[in-house]
């Protein structure tokens, strides 16, 4: 399997406690007047959403079928890269009580792994 280059891309944003699902739809599109967007050469943004107190990035591993991939290995490096990268960005977000998801499919769709940040994983 070829090297992946881990790219991110997160909206910065003022939560505060209670957030509706609307004002998280609305942060959603928002993003989504950029979408679909190449965050790297491997990684496309393709939309994200809102919903169920959860801001979701939905991204496509375009040049990776998900039968190819080492998921574990792949889900650890990404939780890894967010909690690194993410964090500083989206902690108000997660202190707010948000979670924050990243879901990535393989080029043909197919899921290969959801990772969620939680308040917790941003120290």
């Amino acid at each position: 399997m070829k090297r992946l280059i881990i790219a991110l891309f997160c909206l910065p944003v003022v939560a505060v406690a209670g957030m509706s699902d609307a004002d998280l739809n609305k942060l959603a599109a928002e993003v989504n007047k950029q979408t679909p967007v190449m965050v790297d050469k491997e990684t496309q943004l393709v939309k994200a959403s809102g919903g169920n107190n959860t801001l979701t990035y939905h991204y496509k591993m375009i040049n990776y079928a998900a039968k190819d991939m080492d998921k574990k290995k792949f889900e650890t490096a990404i939780r890894d890269a967010l909690v690194k990268s993410a964090c500083p960005t989206i902690k108000p977000m997660l202190n707010a009580g948000i979670r924050v998801a990243y879901n990535y499919v393989g080029k043909s769709d197919e899921q290969i792994s959801t990772v969620t940040l939680t308040g917790s994983d941003c120290k």
